[in-house]
């Protein structure tokens, strides 16, 4: 939990607010950058978490002098912003699947499929780095750990063996 989140929480434990309401106030006289990302974060992520909301407010002192094309990129950005798609393994695999088939190109399958090319080149890069991965699970091959591991259980029970003799012959039995 951030500051932020602490000092949320508690006010709202001790009564002082019982909603959250944030807002994002870029300046219309351009588009945004880098250090905008942080703020829409911030303001959507925290109202969200606390079922609040977030007040899109333009700051400007002089909205006649501003150009709307400025107003209308910062909307268009806040909106893809919140649009972030949690995708299935399955979605996943399929797409990679296509990917590694090269029936299409990127570009298509980005366009297909709507995502980032270079989305979907890391699902496909995945794939192919793990692929060796999921052929050893099949055959039953083991881990060098779990071979080290094994080999020093036989020596334990060749010991053992070894002890159980001894003692069998020491005994009588």
């Amino acid at each position: 939990m951030n500051f932020l989140e602490q000092i949320i929480e508690e006010d709202i434990k001790n009564g002082i607010h019982k909603e959250i309401h944030t807002r994002f106030p870029p300046e219309p006289n351009g588009f945004l950058h880098i250090g905008h990302v942080k703020a829409i974060w911030v303001s959507f992520s925290i109202a969200d978490k606390y079922g609040g909301k977030t007040n899109l407010r333009f700051d400007d002192t002089n909205p006649t002098t501003e150009e709307t094309v400025y107003v209308d990129n910062i909307k268009k950005d806040i909106k893809m912003a919140n649009k972030r798609k949690v995708h299935t393994s399955r979605f996943k695999s399929k797409v990679a699947l296509a990917a590694l088939r090269e029936r299409e190109t990127l570009s298509e399958l980005a366009q297909k499929y709507e995502l980032n090319p270079n989305q979907i080149s890391q699902w496909k890069q995945k794939v192919v780095r793990e692929m060796d991965v999921i052929f050893d699970q099949k055959r039953g091959r083991k881990s060098q750990q779990d071979l080290v591991k094994t080999d020093q259980l036989y020596e334990q029970i060749g010991r053992l063996q070894m002890e159980l003799a001894w003692l069998k012959k020491k005994s009588g039995l």
